[in-house]
């Protein structure tokens, strides 16, 4: 059964939401040094790309503007990129600095676009996909500062 238009928007709504929340959990798992609830949140967050891998298939049959396949694809690409770096390959990035510059670009580049696929549920979506913007923004310096990662 496909969703409707508005349902796709509500749903991307609350990918957006989750999204936030889970990396949210990640840098506060990080921080408290748990490696278990870090890699948990961290295999959630990638669990996204189901829910994100429809609202793109949807998008071809809706009327969608282009940006918005940009801000889809690219939190796409920031999963996968994402499960190859440290789950598959498990490849220690985090060590060369021009690596983590593109990585964290990447990161925050596509959770921006969450703002936007936020924005066409409502003004309430969006505000929240900025507050949890800010936070994982907060939460991500402060683990730079005490984890150096």
């Amino acid at each position: 059964m496909a969703l409707s238009k508005k349902q796709c928007d509500l749903l991307g709504g609350i990918v957006a939401a989750a999204a936030f929340l889970l990396a949210d959990a990640v840098f506060v798992a990080r921080l408290a040094g748990s490696h278990n609830a870090e890699q948990f949140a961290g295999i959630l967050f990638l669990g996204l790309s189901v829910p994100v891998t429809y609202l793109l298939i949807s998008a071809f049959r809706g009327d969608r503007p282009g940006i918005y396949f940009i801000w889809l694809g690219l939190f796409l690409l920031f999963l996968v990129v994402e499960a190859v770096l440290d789950y598959l390959l498990q490849i220690p990035f985090r060590e060369v600095r021009w690596q983590v510059i593109l990585y964290v670009m990447l990161f925050f580049g596509s959770l921006g676009g969450l703002i936007g696929v936020a924005g066409l549920a409502g003004r309430g979506w969006t505000v929240a996909a900025i507050l949890g913007f800010l936070s994982t923004a907060s939460l991500a310096l402060a683990q730079h500062l005490v984890t150096g990662l």
